[in-house]
């Protein structure tokens, strides 16, 4: 439901002549799901893949836990294997937020 919920919005949002960025965490196959339900509307897919010691160094860094039952590289390992490579997708481990925006603008059509 909260894909539909998401992808609505969007939609909703984008017929108002918006830029809509929807960002949320869609492991294998429901990538291609929200993508599906996003049909005919033109969407571009990004993933941010910094590798596991990198999220486990950020996790630390926060001032609130995102991992509870189960362990980071269980979870970046299942991403990178079930999740279709759909995109553009990016390690931006070292990189600051703003590098990261500028290769998301180099590797899609959004500055056309």
């Amino acid at each position: 439901m909260r894909y539909r919920l998401t992808v609505e919005t969007a939609k909703r949002y984008h017929e108002a002549c918006f830029t809509v960025v929807m960002q949320d965490n869609y492991y294998g196959e429901k990538l291609a799901y929200v993508l599906e339900l996003l049909a005919p509307e033109p969407v571009q897919a990004v993933a941010l893949c910094p590798t596991a010691e990198v999220v486990r160094q950020r996790e630390a860094a926060r001032g609130k836990t995102g991992y509870h039952s189960f362990s980071v590289e269980s979870l970046h390992e299942s991403f990178m294997m079930h999740t279709p490579r759909i995109g553009l997708w990016i390690d931006n481990g070292d990189q600051t937020p703003e590098q990261t925006v500028d290769e998301i603008l180099r590797g899609t059509d959004a500055t056309e």
